[in-house]
């Protein structure tokens, strides 16, 4: 069943969007906006009845200087989705990773977030250009 999710998102991105989109997984997202979410987020899990299950990252520890804050993130709040992928189907190891299929990427970032649990808001967070020497 998971062999074939897979499958399916993954011609669905094929047809759908053809070569106007890039493709890339979630883990590849996280590593190019790592400057974001570095020391500022841990994972967030449940116990089922076969152990622990990532279900997000939690943010903790946000600067006041942090690009996050301009969002109205704030510390507690879990992001649950990264490009529209759940965090409980992201593996860092998988072969079988889902991939993400996005116009905007690498320019913005889109998420899902989770307040409370109760409360949940997507955002799209653009990509900060570093200047050498700054």
């Amino acid at each position: 069943m998971k062999y074939l999710l897979l499958l399916s998102l993954s011609v669905f991105c094929t047809f759908s969007y053809g070569e106007t989109k890039e493709c890339y997984t979630p883990m590849d997202a996280l590593k190019e906006y790592n400057y974001l979410f570095s020391g500022q987020v841990s994972p967030y899990r449940y116990s089922n009845k076969t152990g622990f299950k990532t279900i997000g990252w939690k943010l903790r520890d946000l600067k006041p200087s942090n690009i996050l804050n301009k969002y109205k993130l704030k510390n507690g709040d879990v992001i649950s989705h990264l490009c529209g992928v759940s965090f409980d189907s992201i593996s860092r190891n998988s072969k079988d990773a889902p991939k993400c299929c996005n116009e905007k990427y690498p320019d913005i970032l889109t998420i899902k977030v989770s307040r409370s649990l109760i409360e949940t808001f997507d955002l799209e967070i653009p990509k900060v250009v570093h200047k050498k020497g700054t």
